[in-house]
């Protein structure tokens, strides 16, 4: 019961907001998510994009990570050369 004590604010939080003020929560807290990725054998982390953190997707929100975002540009500017 302490537990749930304690959290008593982030699950009404939780429950009282829709998707967009999720969404801008979510790009408040922007510098202290982290996102783990294997790459190879070595997992590196990366923080999320500076520029579009969090979109929608759906009805998800979708975390955009610094080297999704880099990736995303590098493929736009290949096509562009096609």
């Amino acid at each position: 019961m302490v537990m749930k004590k304690k959290f008593t604010k982030v699950i009404d939080f939780y429950n009282s907001t829709d998707q967009h003020q999720k969404l801008y929560f979510l790009m408040l807290c922007q510098e202290m998510i982290t996102v783990p990725i294997y790459e190879g054998d070595t997992v590196v982390a990366y923080g999320l994009d500076y520029e579009a953190p969090v979109c929608p997707n759906g009805t998800m929100l979708q975390l955009n990570t610094e080297q999704f975002s880099a990736r995303q540009k590098e493929e736009k500017l290949n096509n562009k050369k096609v």
